[in-house]
């Protein structure tokens, strides 16, 4: 358990909100962003039964939060956003379940420590090996969301690619009454898959 002083947690969320990524928007776009998501979604070749479930209604905006990496120096905050009932929820969740089945089926893809520890009990290392470990900073706001949709295209159809363009940049988060893009930190199922899609290229 971690404790960290209601003051400290605010300065450290602002400290990752004035990165160059982040800039406040005029007013809260939820309505807009209800409507955008759901002009794509009718336009789309999909079962009506599918649109009627992905259509947003009553959004909320999505929320940010700070989960403190406990293992840095300083403790900074990791920024989460919570998009349950926001405009494009339903849509990602529909988009996720296209995408997973590519994720994992990379010999690259390791799914949680135990499969890694697997892997590497068959590797013998030379005496001028190193084995390094490597923390990755940002990785999803970090993938070239052009290139992956780029990707995507090679694989889905355009309708498909642009459904995911709406999920992965018409985003955006609240924090203590103001309003900011997201900046890649999606709190959709969507974005991992979307990460996978980048770094796995070879198995789309």
């Amino acid at each position: 358990m971690v404790s960290v002083s209601r003051e400290d947690y605010h300065n450290k969320i602002k400290a990752v909100l004035s990165e160059p990524v982040d800039m406040k928007l005029k007013k809260g776009p939820t309505s807009t962003m209800e409507r955008r998501a759901s002009s794509p979604i009718k336009m789309a070749d999909i079962p009506d039964d599918t649109v009627k479930r992905v259509i947003p209604h009553a959004s909320v905006a999505p929320r940010v939060y700070g989960l403190p990496n406990i293992h840095m120096e300083e403790t900074p905050l990791r920024p989460i956003v919570n998009c349950i009932a926001s405009p494009t929820q339903n849509l990602a969740r529909y988009l996720a379940g296209i995408l997973s089945p590519f994720v994992g089926q990379s010999e690259h893809h390791i799914k949680n420590s135990e499969t890694f520890l697997q892997k590497i009990q068959s590797i013998v290392l030379k005496d001028t090996d190193t084995m390094v470990c490597i923390d990755v900073v940002a990785l999803f706001t970090s993938v070239p969301l052009e290139d992956t949709l780029q990707i995507f295209s090679q694989k889905f159809h355009r309708e498909t690619v642009d459904l995911m363009k709406q999920v992965l940049t018409k985003t955006y988060f609240l924090y203590d009454g103001s309003f900011f893009p997201s900046g890649g930190r999606n709190g959709h199922r969507i974005p991992p898959d979307a990460g996978s899609g980048k770094l796995l290229h070879g198995t789309l």
